[in-house]
C-alpha cells in the first residue's frame, strides 16, 4: 500500500486523489449482535447489547463504512500509545517521537448510567481523539491504523 495522507473532515473534498484520506463518525447504534463476524484483529469485547459507532473511511469518490465500538478505539489507543511512530525533527534531522499525549476519552465504570446524552458525547470525544491522532506527523501511516481504518482495503 503507498503511504496515504489524511485530512480532517473539515478540509475534505473528493475532490482529492487516492493519496488523501479522511474519517468521520457518523452515527451510533444499540446493536444485540456483532455488525460483522470479522473481527479484523482488533480486539474489543463481545459482550450484547454493545453501542456501536459508524465510522465512515472517505477516500476520492469512495466510501468505506465500518462499525466500532469503544473497546476497539482503546485497543487502538493501546497500540499506538505502546508503538507510537517515530517523526522527522526537521531541525536535526534525526527521529523524535511527538511526546504529547493523545487523549481518548475515559471509559465507563460497570455502575455508570451510558444515557443517548453520555453515548452521544463520547461519540463527539471519539471524533476528536482520531482527529487528533491523525493529524499528528506519522500516525496516519501507522500498521494499527491501517488495520483499525481498514486503509489496505482502500488501496
Amino acid at each position: 500500500m503507498h503511504s496515504m495522507m489524511y485530512l480532517a473532515p473539515k478540509h475534505w473534498s473528493p475532490r482529492y486523489d487516492e493519496a488523501f484520506f479522511t474519517v468521520k463518525i457518523t452515527s451510533l447504534q444499540k446493536m444485540t449482535s456483532s455488525p460483522s463476524a470479522e473481527d479484523h484483529g482488533i480486539g474489543g469485547r463481545t459482550h450484547h447489547p454493545a453501542v456501536y459507532y459508524e465510522v465512515k473511511v472517505l477516500r476520492a469518490n469512495e466510501t468505506f463504512t465500518m462499525y466500532r465500538r469503544y473497546s476497539n478505539f482503546r485497543w487502538l489507543y493501546d497500540q499506538i500509545t505502546k508503538f507510537p511512530p517515530a517523526t522527522e525533527n526537521k531541525q536535526s534531522g534525526k527521529h523524535a517521537i511527538d511526546d504529547t499525549p493523545i487523549q481518548l476519552p475515559p471509559g465507563t465504570c460497570l455502575l455508570q448510567p451510558q444515557d443517548e446524552e453520555f453515548i452521544q458525547q463520547r461519540m463527539e470525544d471519539l471524533a476528536e481523539f482520531v482527529n487528533d491522532m491523525l493529524e499528528r506527523p506519522g500516525y496516519a501511516c501507522h500498521p494499527s491504523v491501517s488495520k483499525f481504518f481498514q486503509l489496505h482495503d482502500l488501496s
